[in-house]
C-alpha cells in the first residue's frame, strides 16, 4: 500500500515563491496508515540509541514544530537531509538540490535574476549527514516493511504566480490546482497499488471534484463533502486511490515531511533573494517576505530594482 501527503510553505507572502511538496511511502497493507506515525518512531528509537535529546534524532513533524527564525534552520535541515539519504540522494550544494531532479517548475531556476548565479554549500546550519544512521533507519523501516519512496516539490516563482491567479481568479484555486496536479503525478511516479492520499484542505473549501477531475483518467467517485473532511476514490488499471483532505493534516507523517520539504526548499530560495538585493543595498534587512515587512522591503530596493530593469511581476505577488 502506498500513502501519500502533501503540504505547503509559502502561501501567504508577497515575496518569494510558493513551495508545494509531496512525500510517498510504502507501508505494508496490514498496517493502519494511522499507525506509520509510531512505527516510525519506534524504528528511530531502536535504530539511534545513542541520540539522548530530541534535537538528536530524525524527527518527522510539521515545520512550524521544527523551525522558527529564532531557533534557526539546523533542526530543519538535518531532517531534510536525512530523509535524502533514505532516497538515496544528497545536495552537497544549493544548485545541487534544486536541479536533483527533487523540484519540478515550469520556470527555469536561472530565469530570475537572484538564483541565476547564486550558490552555497548545503548543509548551511546542520552537520554532515552521517551515513551510518541513515543505513541503520533504512534497515529498520525495511524490517517493519516500510519505505520512503518519494519526495517531490513543486516551486512557483512571483511571475507564474501571477499568471495562475489571473487565469484562476484566485489564489486559493491556484493553491488547490497545483497541490492536486503534483499529487496526481506522483502517484503515477509510483507502482500499482492500493494507494491512500491525505492532504490538507485549503480555507474553506469542502468541493474538490472539478479541480481534481483534470488530472485523473477516470471516473472520481465523491465519498463525503464536509467542513472535517473531503473525501473520494477512483480506479485506475492495477490501482484504486482514495483522497482525504482534512485540516491540519501534519499530523499524518507523510504530510508532515512535506511540511519540512516546502519549508526547507522555501527558505533555501529566499536566502538567494535576499542574498542578490543585500550586496548591492547597504545596511539592507532581510525578509521573509510576509506582507507588513514585503512592503518595507519593496520600498527599499525599488531604486535598485529600477536601474537593473526588473518588472514588479517578476518580484511581487498579486496576493
Amino acid at each position: 500500500m502506498y500513502l501519500l501527503g502533501t503540504d505547503e510553505a509559502g502561501y501567504g507572502p508577497n515575496l518569494g515563491p510558493l513551495l508545494i511538496a509531496v512525500s510517498a511511502w510504502s507501508i505494508p497493507d496490514e498496517l493502519d496508515p494511522a499507525e506509520l506515525n509510531d512505527c516510525v518512531a519506534h524504528v528511530i528509537a531502536r535504530e539511534v540509541p545513542a541520540a539522548r535529546q530530541r534535537d538528536e534524532r530524525w524527527v518527522i513533524a510539521d515545520s512550524k514544530q521544527l523551525y522558527n527564525p529564532a531557533r534557526g534552520l539546523e533542526l530543519l535541515e538535518r531532517q531534510f537531509h536525512v530523509a535524502l539519504g533514505l532516497l538515496g540522494l544528497q545536495a552537497a550544494r544549493w544548485r545541487d538540490l534544486w536541479q536533483s531532479g527533487l523540484v519540478v517548475g515550469s520556470t527555469p531556476l536561472d530565469a530570475t535574476h537572484w538564483h541565476a548565479e547564486f550558490d552555497e554549500p548545503l548543509p548551511l546550519a546542520a552537520p554532515p549527514v552521517d551515513e551510518t544512521v541513515v543505513q541503520r533507519i533504512l534497515t529498520g523501516l525495511a524490517d517493519c516493511g516500510v519505505t520512503l519512496e518519494l519526495l517531490r516539490a513543486r516551486a512557483v516563482f512571483p511571475h507564474e504566480f501571477n499568471q495562475l491567479v489571473d487565469r484562476h481568479e484566485t489564489k486559493s484555486h491556484v493553491l488547490s490546482s497545483l497541490t492536486l496536479e503534483l499529487l496526481c503525478q506522483a502517484i503515477r511516479a509510483l507502482p500499482p497499488g492500493k494507494t491512500l492520499a491525505v492532504c490538507d484542505k485549503h480555507g474553506a473549501r469542502n468541493r474538490y471534484g472539478a479541480l481534481l477531475q483534470p488530472h485523473v483518467d477516470a471516473w472520481i467517485e465523491v465519498l463525503r463533502e464536509s467542513a472535517e473532511e473531503s473525501a473520494y476514490r477512483w480506479l485506475e488499471p492495477e490501482r484504486s486511490v482514495e483522497l482525504r483532505l482534512q485540516p491540519r493534516c501534519e499530523a499524518h507523517l507523510p504530510a508532515a515531511l512535506a511540511s519540512m520539504t516546502a519549508k526547507y526548499l522555501r527558505e533555501l530560495a529566499m536566502r538567494a533573494f535576499n542574498h542578490f538585493w543585500c550586496v548591492r543595498i547597504p545596511d539592507l534587512k532581510p525578509t521573509a517576505g510576509y506582507p507588513l515587512d514585503a512592503r518595507r522591503f519593496a520600498d527599499a530596493i525599488r531604486a535598485t530594482q529600477a536601474e537593473l530593469a526588473i518588472d514588479d511581476v517578476m518580484l511581487w505577488r498579486k496576493k
